[in-house]
């Protein structure tokens, strides 16, 4: 839902469109037609198809740096998920630290025989 309104708000035609952009912008609110998947190069589907695939794996990180690639329109229409992605990608960073330090506590243990 938040990529088919990235894609939309991306498209958006700017202001002095013609009046086929502006049906074309109109019509694409009503349905959005994107390509998913492994689309190739750097248009709003492919970074899109990539966050999304992304996330699937995990990756806030990377999928929000993707999408800072987005058209202001795009990142604008994202805004609310982008703000949630970027608290969970925070939490996942500080749980990674604290196992990190734990398994160099629990070895610096088990090296001095304690």
């Amino acid at each position: 839902d938040h990529a088919a309104r990235a894609a939309a708000a991306a498209r958006a035609p700017g202001e002095g469109a013609g009046l086929m952009a502006r049906l074309g912008a109109a019509l694409s609110r009503v349905v959005t037609l994107r390509q998913v998947g492994d689309v190739p190069g750097s248009g709003v589907d492919a970074l899109l198809a990539r966050a999304e695939r992304q996330v699937a794996e995990g990756d806030l990180d990377h999928a929000l740096r993707t999408l800072e690639s987005l058209p202001a329109g795009g990142r604008e229409a994202l805004a609310p998920w982008r703000a949630a992605a970027e608290t969970r990608a925070d939490i996942d960073r500080r749980i990674s630290a604290v196992r990190v330090q734990a398994l160099e506590d629990l070895a610096r243990l088990a090296r001095s025989g304690a």
